[in-house]
């Protein structure tokens, strides 16, 4: 491995650690609750967050007929959503 090989490692470890340090210092509140819902032309999704964690997901039933691929980015959305209302509280 050459020198700046090892730098650049060096330096990705480095911005990684700092990452991880801000989100361990900005850990969220453990009353905040949040919901957030997704909608598509067949239903929605809709997911509870506190304390940082997810709580209960919920998928309508006619979601539950599409694939995994077309699914995954509602569910996405709404998870990210309730965590970030969490946060923001």
């Amino acid at each position: 491995m050459s020198d700046d090989a090892g730098d650049s490692y060096t330096a990705r470890v480095n911005a990684y650690r700092q990452e991880l340090a801000g989100l361990r210092a900005e850990r969220p509140r453990t009353d905040a609750v949040a919901q957030s819902r997704a909608d598509d032309a067949h239903g929605s999704v809709t997911v509870v967050a506190a304390a940082g964690r997810l709580q209960s997901v919920e998928v309508a039933a006619q979601l539950m007929r599409m694939s995994g691929v077309e699914l995954s980015p509602l569910v996405t959305e709404a998870s990210n959503n309730a965590l970030a209302e969490t946060r923001a509280v």
